[in-house]
């Protein structure tokens, strides 16, 4: 009884989450943590083979008590360290994220009849569960920052609270797709830090395209809801502006993503398998652009598993790319 009861309450917590689909949260940044490496390869002047992972004291320093500070160190890939906490740091924030939106969204989800099965609205979930689930999560995101180093520490509760922003900014702004969209982006620049320990403008073309990926194919996750969204007077750019004019919008973020992709590929000398894997990515988004106009119930199938198997190719093309330029 008491195993069935623990296995159903992670069963409701993993279907609340969608943890199936935290696949689609990490491949840029297993990217970024990529492109930082090798910045911190090009920048520290060593001429000598390079070790496959690059080593980090980071461990023994947490375990003396200190905070770690210590700049990147050399190795074709991060360390498995770094490693290791940038994806619970990712998957941590993505549950966060994810359950604060369930909470707050709870009594709207509930109005909604595409919503109204989910698990709070049904009854499946608490919303005290919830909120506990969210609280361990907050404190796992924020452990794994200050485990990677103080920056990311520092910046952690900034990037917790934008987490939590899209709820809100849909109840007062069409362009809450971008809030969504910022929130993901901020991952590419928390990994650059993770890795580097410093902040570098060069990871900023990643970071938008991340931002521009996710805000513009939520625009398309959004004409599910048209009719919903403008008698709750809920906010979206295909309730305010129509759908014609926001799935263009979406057309042009994407387009957008590709060219910063290829942009990033030029910064840091990916290669050409990485430009044209950039190419292809893009050619794929305007794909699922022209699947979501010709049939809507699609939508669904693009926003999760078509995003999530083309982000995953291309981040492993992308790494492959790197490894051998």
């Amino acid at each position: 009884m008491g195993n069935s009861r623990i296995c159903g309450g992670l069963r409701g917590f993993l279907g609340l989450i969608r943890f199936e689909h935290t696949v689609f949260a990490l491949p840029f940044a297993l990217v970024a943590a990529v492109l930082a490496q090798r910045w911190v390869n090009s920048h520290s002047g060593f001429t000598g083979e390079l070790p496959l992972f690059a080593a980090s004291g980071k461990w023994d320093t947490l375990l003396s008590g200190s905070v770690p500070i210590q700049t990147g160190t050399t190795g074709i890939l991060p360390s498995l360290y770094d490693l290791g906490f940038i994806l619970l740091a990712m998957v941590s924030g993505r549950t966060l994220a994810m359950l604060a939106n369930r909470i707050i969204d709870a009594q709207i989800d509930a109005r909604n009849p595409r919503t109204s099965l989910w698990h709070i609205p049904a009854g499946a979930v608490s919303v005290r569960q919830a909120k506990l689930w969210a609280l361990l999560s907050t404190v796992v995101f924020l452990l794994s920052a200050l485990a990677l180093n103080l920056w990311c520490f520092l910046l952690a509760p900034l990037a917790a609270v934008w987490l939590i922003l899209y709820p809100y900014a849909k109840r007062y702004s069409p362009l809450a797709h971008y809030i969504l969209g910022g929130a993901q982006a901020i991952a590419p620049v928390g990994v650059f830090i993770a890795v580097t320990g410093q902040v570098s403008p060069e990871i900023l073309p990643l970071a938008v395209a991340v931002g521009l990926w996710v805000g513009s194919f939520d625009v398309y996750y959004a004409l599910q809801d048209v009719v919903f969204d403008r008698a709750e007077g809920l906010h979206s750019l295909p309730a305010d502006f129509g759908e014609r004019p926001a799935m263009m919008a979406a057309l042009v973020g994407h387009l957008l993503t590709g060219a910063l992709l290829i942009w990033t590929c030029y910064i840091f000398d990916a290669g050409t398998i990485a430009v044209l894997a950039s190419c292809a990515f893009a050619l794929a988004l305007v794909v699922e652009h022209l699947l979501v106009r010709a049939r809507r119930e699609l939508v669904g199938l693009a926003f999760f598993t078509l995003n999530g198997i083309i982000s995953v190719a291309y981040a492993l093309t992308l790494v492959v790319a790197v490894l051998s330029a």
